[in-house]
C-alpha cells in the first residue's frame, strides 16, 4: 500500500493502452484499486487520494 505501488501502475498505464482503457472505464476508487491490484501494483484507496490530492494542489491553475 505504497506510493511506489502507485507510481509504478502510472508507468505501466502510460505504456499500455489497453490498460489505459481499462483506467478510464473505471467508475469508482475501488474499481481503480482493484484493476491495479490485478496488475501486481497493491495500494489503498488513501494512497491514491492523497497522491491526487498533493497533484492537484501543485498544478498550475491553468491545468486544473
Amino acid at each position: 500500500m505504497s506510493l511506489s505501488a502507485l507510481q509504478a501502475f502510472v508507468s505501466s498505464v502510460s505504456a499500455d493502452g489497453q490498460l489505459r482503457q481499462r483506467l478510464h472505464a473505471a467508475a469508482r476508487l475501488d474499481d481503480v484499486v482493484d484493476l491495479a491490484s490485478s496488475h501486481g501494483h497493491d495500494f489503498s484507496k488513501a494512497t491514491l487520494l492523497k497522491a491526487h490530492a498533493a497533484a492537484i494542489g501543485s498544478a498550475p491553475d491553468h491545468r486544473l
